[in-house]
């Protein structure tokens, strides 16, 4: 049993390891998406607080513009330094009363002489910063105040002064116009910008002019040590995340000098309301990974659950294959013998097929040299049959040609005994010299052929003048030369006969026939062979 909780505890903490690692990985992406989010939303109010900033700081330049405009053209008049001289100046320029509330001028000891508003008895500014920044010094710029209360107006109000001059150009005094911070407050309140936004307009001495935030108006304040005075005192527009002015509430402050003045507009958006959104994302976010997480531990219990399940089933599994296994490897030997014997069996069955081949190709060869010896005794008898035809022949004629020899042989030898008696009948003291046999002359010779046969011509030159005497040699008689009168012819043959020749013997025809009857030898046309034979 422990040895099973050892080899199930690794499953088990990989598969919790896991759902660990897939918990960090997906917590992980939504921080690293909202951390996005939050910077994008940060990048985006930055942007739009410098937007703003920039277009107030325009307004407020236009504004200022326009007052010193009418402080400029004003004090080139005389007639301005008296009250009614400087309401009728003003009455050239109809937009200046929906900014200023107050033109006035004093002279160079302090004392106000002239007033669009009513006075009631002498006023003095002589102990005004507005006022002492000329009569202390030579400088002809533009002076914008601090709020101060107005002494005839009865109201808060932001003193633009110009300085006067006379005839030789010495401070003579000043020209004033008052300008009322509710004219700047009730123009920022038309822009939103958040429920905590601050948008103010500061000088670089620290004091704000006019500020609104989170729709309270308030001026007068003093921000010297402020990051956001020194920030703009360093830079002519920038942006700083620091608590604004008079709250510790976290703001994005955008900043941007105005031109020619020493003023800056500020404009700032509470973090609170711009990750608002965030803020929002951030909980659908938490909602959607706890309810993740949720169902992630219940998958992961499930899972180990049916891990358990799974491997008490693997484990009941592989006693079944051990056993399965087990029975495998019996079959398997004896499916290893049963094999060794078809094998055996194969291969004495191979080696009798060998055999069979080995007799029958011994057989076809057999066969085959059979087949070539019958056709070679076939083509031997064929050729055998004509030669022993031929072979024949040649011996019946050498047979024959033998015994014509030997005919013709004894023929002559008869021919000259007959020559050699002649030649003793006539004596050795004969006249007529001795001519030799011609044995060419003894045989008949066929001078052509008629219908009664051949005639043949016998010239016997034993007889001298023996005339030759036509015969018939068809039968085989010859009644031979006649001879000389008074011849007698030797071997004591009568006067008229001569021996017959082979040819011309009586019978020689008849014995020929026989002879040829008697012999199996024919010629092709089934007729007897001939042979004749000439010397």
């Amino acid at each position: 049993m422990k040895a099973a909780i050892r080899h199930r505890l690794p499953l088990e903490v990989t598969v919790v390891s896991l759902m660990t690692a897939i918990t960090l990985a997906v917590i992980a992406l939504i921080a690293a998406h909202l951390l996005s989010y939050r910077h994008d939303l940060l990048d985006n109010a930055e942007r739009g607080a410098a937007n703003l900033a920039s277009a107030f700081e325009e307004h407020l330049t236009v504004s200022v513009g326009l007052l010193d405009d009418t402080l400029l053209a004003a004090r080139t008049q005389p007639a301005v330094r008296t009250s009614q001289g400087l309401r009728d100046a003003l009455k050239v320029r109809p937009g200046l009363n929906d900014i200023a509330l107050q033109v006035s001028v004093a002279d160079r000891s302090g004392q106000m002489i002239a007033s669009n508003f009513d006075m009631n008895g002498p006023i003095s500014i002589a102990d005004r910063p507005h006022f002492r920044h000329f009569s202390d010094g030579n400088s002809d710029d533009l002076f914008i105040s601090e709020p101060v209360f107005g002494r005839v107006s009865q109201r808060w109000t932001i003193q633009v002064v110009r300085r006067l001059a006379d005839a030789s150009g010495h401070f003579d005094g000043v020209i004033v116009i008052s300008l009322p911070p509710e004219y700047l407050i009730r123009f920022y309140n038309t822009i939103d910008v958040g429920p905590r936004g601050m948008v103010s307009v500061i000088g670089l001495d620290g004091i704000v002019r006019a500020q609104v935030v989170a729709s309270d108006a308030s001026f007068g304040q003093a921000l010297t040590d402020s990051p956001l005075v020194a920030a703009a005192r360093g830079e002519m527009a920038g942006s700083i995340r620091s608590p604004g002015p008079g709250d510790a509430v976290p703001r994005l402050i955008s900043f941007k000098r105005v031109r020619g003045h020493p003023l800056f507009i500020a404009v700032g958006l509470a973090e609170q309301d711009v990750l608002s959104d965030f803020r929002a994302q951030l909980r659908l976010w938490l909602a959607i990974a706890t309810g993740g997480l949720v169902s992630l531990g219940i998958a992961g219990t499930i899972t180990l659950r049916q891990l358990r399940a799974q491997r008490t089933y693997e484990m009941e599994i592989a006693r079944h294959r051990r056993e399965l296994e087990q029975r495998v490897a019996q079959r398997t030997q004896r499916l290893t013998l049963e094999i060794e014997r078809r094998r055996e069996s194969e291969q004495a069955l191979t080696e009798s097929i060998e055999a069979m081949k080995q007799a029958q190709g011994e057989a076809l060869r057999a066969s085959r040299m059979a087949s070539v010896g019958q056709l070679a005794a076939g083509i031997a008898h064929e050729i055998n049959t004509p030669v022993q035809y031929i072979g024949d022949n040649l011996r019946f004629i050498g047979v024959r040609l033998r015994r014509g020899r030997q005919r013709i042989e004894a023929g002559l030898s008869q021919d000259r005994t007959a020559v050699r008696r002649r030649r003793i009948a006539r004596g050795s003291h004969s006249d007529r010299p001795h001519r030799p046999v011609d044995a060419r002359l003894l045989p008949c010779r066929r001078q052509g052929q008629n219908p009664g046969g051949s005639q043949c011509r016998h010239r016997d030159h034993a007889y001298g003048d023996a005339q030759p005497v036509e015969g018939d040699c068809r039968n085989g008689h010859h009644p031979g030369p006649r001879p000389a009168a008074g011849a007698v012819p030797a071997g004591g043959n009568e006067p008229g006969v001569v021996a017959p020749h082979r040819q011309c013997r009586p019978g020689h025809r008849e014995q020929r026939q026989a002879a040829a009857g008697s012999d199996p030898h024919r010629d092709l046309g089934g007729r007897h062979l001939r042979l004749h034979s000439r010397q």
